[in-house]
């Protein structure tokens, strides 16, 4: 996901200190890499990223962890919950028993510990995880699992009200997370952002 995806995953997390996502270690969880080079890249790449959020917030007190997930053009969303003990994988297209999700749930999940620990973070019981598949909204096309995927960042395994969200929401959606992205304090582009609402009146 690119930094449109990163800063709309701000936009939506808002700034609760619990809550961390990032889009650019599943290369690395999911053995995205073309020869051995490019692997012990990634693995330095991840693991310095660990690191740094490490001293930013300490990752074991954090609430959640979520890592937007783009596998075989299809975006999915894994949810680390520290707080619950509980790996969450949330996808509105495939389910646990997809052949989609059954050659990569154990790698992501393992890849995960393997690089906490890499990163000397505080030792965990991540074994004792488990993964669970919850029901949420299924888009009825193989083109909007972006926006689902995005509306599924507002869902939070300990809140009982389920994220009521269809395929006729996408379209209100996408104009929704353009206009958050422009006007975002994240977006810089000040003259740019002047430029539409001189347009728009």
């Amino acid at each position: 996901m690119s930094n449109v995806g990163t800063y709309l995953m701000k936009i939506i997390l808002g700034t609760h200190s619990s809550t961390i996502s990032s889009t650019l270690h599943l290369e690395y969880f999911l053995g995205k890499w073309k020869n051995d080079e490019a692997r012990i890249w990634w693995r330095k790449k991840l693991i310095t990223s660990f690191i740094g959020a490490g001293k930013a917030h300490n990752l074991s007190m954090s609430d959640k962890l979520y890592f937007p997930t783009l596998h075989e053009e299809h975006y999915f969303l894994f949810v680390v919950d520290i707080k619950g003990r509980t790996f969450y994988f949330l996808d509105s297209l495939y389910d646990e028993k997809s052949s989609y999700h059954m050659n990569i749930k154990k790698k992501i999940i393992s890849s995960f510990i393997c690089t906490w620990y890499e990163a000397r973070l505080e030792p965990m019981d991540f074994n004792a995880f488990p993964a669970v598949y919850p029901k949420v909204p299924q888009q009825d096309n193989d083109i909007d699992c972006g926006i689902f995927t995005m509306k599924l960042m507002g869902w939070c395994p300990r809140n009982p009200t389920p994220i009521v969200f269809s395929p006729k929401d996408v379209p209100d959606a996408r104009i929704r997370y353009a206009v958050d992205l422009m006007f975002s304090h994240y977006n810089t582009l000040d003259d740019e952002k002047k430029r539409v609402k001189e347009f728009c009146l």
